[in-house]
């Protein structure tokens, strides 16, 4: 199989600073899984890379197209910033179809819907391959409703997908709704691929004494569905009472300036640490020394830090919403609670003195990631829908 995935934001932190969310990461997953069992696989990214356009990494053909952004300001930024895009977009359009036409790629596989599926489509329909989108949370679906400046191609984009790929059974209800609007029949897959779970459960050490309780959040800071703030109020709560903890939160986004000076206005600065975004192998390394992982948020389209913390083996606190509570089983591998800071508090607090309750919901949830988000067993779900699509 030849295999074509386009994902302008890159998951290559090795190559282009440090990584950004879950979706992007599982695509890399993807691709190294197929190159592993032999497949070409080429990965077609947006990265400044002086003097190398092309990367040969861990099987897959990596392929950088230079960002161009013009530092204007002022009135006349935003018709720049259209510029800048309308440029993106044609050098994507023209690489995507060179690589496509060069490699005899047969399909394509992308995620975020302009331009990258837009212009797997456009090239798709061309050369006569399949192109599938993967569905990774609820923005990509509302791309079709607030995407104004792009709003008939997002539309034409859904219209002609070959196959979508939603990661979850929320995502997939998501799906359907939208497309019963459009009254248009869909074909798709739920299917994630998962993540490297560790064949052994990582040893973390509950009951060390006279040690603060280390408490872990990772998460971009985004203006929508995430919910830091929760967490920040529960941490003033719970500092009535004792301070033998910190909580570190992993990430950026537009609303880490705001939290960040609601912990300073709270006086909770020796309690909460702002790491920022850090690369893979760093969270990794952070998720080892920490004693609980919390997650707070509106909604979620499956929640790939949460599924990380699990295959970790660490005892989750998370809101009790779609698509979380699709895995986690309260008091069994994780716990749930309602959006509000006295529930979190409470589990917390609960939680910080309870070694055995941790334990054992820590084996849980690691067996429970093992079983169900393995990659490398996941990929076989994946090659037999490609192979299928192809064949076509």
């Amino acid at each position: 199989m030849k295999l074509l995935i386009i994902s302008s934001n890159s998951p290559y932190y090795e190559f282009t600073g440090p990584a950004l969310g879950g979706a992007e990461a599982s695509l890399r997953i993807v691709a190294e899984r197929f190159a592993e069992r032999g497949h070409e696989v080429h990965f077609l990214t947006q990265g400044n890379l002086i003097g190398s356009r092309k990367i040969d990494h861990n099987g897959v053909e990596i392929h950088f197209i230079p960002p161009y952004r013009v530092p204007i300001l002022g009135i006349m930024s935003q018709k720049f910033c259209n510029l800048n895009k309308k440029i993106y977009s044609s050098m994507l359009a023209k690489n995507v179809e060179r690589i496509v036409k060069d490699r005899g790629i047969e399909i394509i596989h992308s995620y975020v819907t302009f331009p990258d599926t837009y212009t797997g489509v456009v090239v798709g329909k061309k050369c006569n391959i399949p192109v599938v989108q993967r569905i990774a949370g609820k923005k990509t679906i509302m791309e079709y409703y607030i995407n104004r400046d792009n709003k008939n191609k997002i539309n034409w984009t859904f219209d002609n997908v070959d196959h979508f790929f939603p990661i979850s059974d929320y995502l997939e209800d998501e799906l359907r709704e939208l497309h019963r609007l459009k009254e248009k029949k869909i074909n798709f897959s739920v299917i994630d691929i998962g993540l490297d779970v560790p064949k052994k459960k990582p040893k973390i050490h509950f009951d060390k004494k006279n040690c603060k309780t280390i408490i872990t959040s990772v998460s971009s800071f985004k203006s929508y569905a995430k919910r830091q703030d929760i967490i920040i109020d529960a941490v003033e709560i719970i500092s009535r009472k004792r301070r033998d903890f910190i909580i570190q939160f992993i990430g950026d986004g537009e609303n880490l300036r705001r939290l960040k000076k609601k912990v300073r206005d709270k006086k909770l600065d020796d309690l909460v640490v702002f790491l920022g975004k850090r690369r893979r192998s760093e969270v990794l390394t952070l998720l080892k020394s920490t004693h609980i992982f919390i997650h707070a948020s509106e909604s979620e389209g499956l929640g790939k830090a949460v599924i990380e913390a699990m295959a970790f083996g660490l005892p989750i606190i998370a809101s009790d919403v779609r698509a979380i509570n699709d895995y986690i089983k309260n008091g069994v591998n994780g716990f749930l609670v309602s959006n509000d800071p006295e529930s979190f508090a409470d589990l917390i607090l609960f939680l910080m003195d309870n070694v055995e309750i941790k334990k054992k919901v820590s084996s849980e949830a690691y067996t429970y990631a093992l079983n169900n988000f393995q990659s490398k067993q996941n990929i076989n779900l994946y090659e037999k829908e490609f192979s299928s699509l192809i064949r076509r």
